[in-house]
C-alpha cells in the first residue's frame, strides 16, 4: 500500500478534530435526554449551530471514507478494471457501515444500531459510487451526507415536541 505523504497528515487531522467536535455535540443531546428533557427549545443561534454540526459530520465523514479510506483502497485494488474498483468501493462502504454499530457506546439499543449499520453501509457504497463517477469530487458526497444526516437527526426528534424561542424586543418610548 503506497501513502500520499502530500495532504494525508492534515486531513486526518482536521477529520479528527471535527469528529470530536462532533461526539462533544453529541454528549450533550445525551444529557439532554438522560435529565429527562421531553420538550426541545431551540433559539435562532442553535438552530443555525444545528445545521453547521450537521454539515460537519458530513464533511469529516466523507474526509476520512471516501477521501482517505476509498482512495487508499482504490490504490491498493488499482483502478484499471471494474471488479478492482467494486472491490474498493464495497470494502470502503461495508468499513463505513461498521464504525456506525458503535452507537451502541452512546446508548443507542443493538437492534437501531445495527439497522443504521446496514444503511450506513448501503449509503457508503452509493457515497462510494458518486465519488468514483464524479472523478473523485468529494463535495458531492458531503452534500448528501450532510442533507442524510440533518433528515435523519430531524426524523429522530419527531417524537419530542420541538418549540422555536425568538427573543422578544422592548421598545422603551420617550414620552411614557
Amino acid at each position: 500500500l503506497k501513502w500520499q505523504k502530500r495532504g494525508f497528515g492534515t486531513g486526518i487531522l482536521v477529520g479528527l478534530i471535527i469528529l470530536c467536535i462532533q461526539i462533544l455535540n453529541l454528549f450533550v443531546w445525551i444529557y439532554h435526554y438522560m435529565m429527562g428533557v421531553q420538550t426541545v427549545t431551540i433559539s435562532g443561534g442553535e438552530i443555525i449551530l444545528f445545521f453547521v454540526a450537521m454539515v460537519m459530520v458530513g464533511v469529516s465523514e466523507e474526509l476520512m471514507f471516501r477521501g482517505v479510506l476509498l482512495s487508499s483502497c482504490l490504490e491498493f485494488f488499482g483502478e484499471s478494471s471494474v471488479s478492482s474498483l467494486k472491490k474498493a468501493i464495497i470494502i470502503s462502504g461495508s468499513i463505513f457501515g461498521v464504525f456506525h454499530i458503535f452507537n451502541i457506546l452512546i446508548g443507542a439499543s443493538l437492534s437501531g444500531s445495527i439497522v443504521q449499520a446496514l444503511n450506513a453501509a448501503v449509503l457508503g457504497i452509493v457515497f462510494g459510487v458518486i465519488y468514483v463517477r464524479s472523478g473523485k469530487n468529494i463535495w458531492p458526497c458531503i452534500v448528501l451526507h450532510s442533507i442524510q444526516d440533518t433528515v435523519a437527526f430531524l426524523h429522530s426528534l419527531g417524537a419530542k415536541r420541538i418549540t422555536l424561542s425568538i427573543p422578544q424586543k422592548t421598545y422603551c418610548h420617550p414620552f411614557n
